[in-house]
């Protein structure tokens, strides 16, 4: 269904770069924006779907802590001719604590989008952990939760979203602000009815 969302973006944006297989078929791919919102808001991932797949000790406490997940992704925009640019200099923050206590954060994250809209770098999440039955020094993370992020750049609303373990490269489509657009229109339109040169 994603995929069938993204047909028209396909056609300006190269897509394979999503994919880590080196496959010519794009990977799957989230897409956020104003028409498709995140479908990640729960606080927590593959609960039990992991345990029920490894031998973890029988009756063995569990422990909580935090674990590590990739994110990557591309920011763009789509300019009232249709045409999609990248947008770079995008900033992220993490909004939520990292241990499901629903506690506000407001922490920038060690990555930025570059020229070409890509972005990708590490989010630190909930993990809890169980031990392996065969060697039980070995502590593996069966359960994970999602970081809240809003991505910002100055003249954009910001877009928040979730990421979250094993998450698909993600498409994130940011809108201008109102009064940005408000000036582009303007300088586009003049007054006297007459139509603008275009770049």
């Amino acid at each position: 269904m994603l995929l069938t969302a993204t047909q028209g973006i396909a056609q300006k944006i190269d897509l394979s770069q999503f994919d880590d297989t080196g496959s010519t078929n794009p990977a799957p791919i989230i897409l956020i924006s104003d028409s498709t919102p995140d479908p990640y808001t729960h606080p927590s991932t593959h609960p039990k779907s992991i345990a029920d797949q490894m031998e973890f000790a029988n009756d063995a406490p569990h422990g909580d802590g935090i674990a590590k997940v990739a994110f990557s992704g591309k920011i763009v925009e789509i300019i009232p001719e249709g045409d999609i640019r990248p947008v770079s200099g995008v900033k992220f923050y993490q909004l939520n604590d990292n241990m499901l206590l629903k506690e506000k954060r407001r922490i920038e994250l060690p990555f930025t989008s570059d020229s070409n809209g890509d972005v990708a770098g590490p989010v630190y999440v909930f993990g809890a952990y169980l031990p392996l039955k065969s060697d039980t020094n070995n502590w593996v993370v069966y359960q994970t939760g999602t970081a809240i992020v809003s991505a910002e750049v100055d003249g954009f609303e910001s877009r928040v979203f979730n990421i979250r373990y094993r998450q698909p490269s993600t498409l994130i489509i940011m809108r201008r602000n109102k009064d940005v657009q408000q000036r582009a229109r303007v300088v586009r339109e003049p007054r006297d009815g007459s139509r603008a040169p275009q770049p």
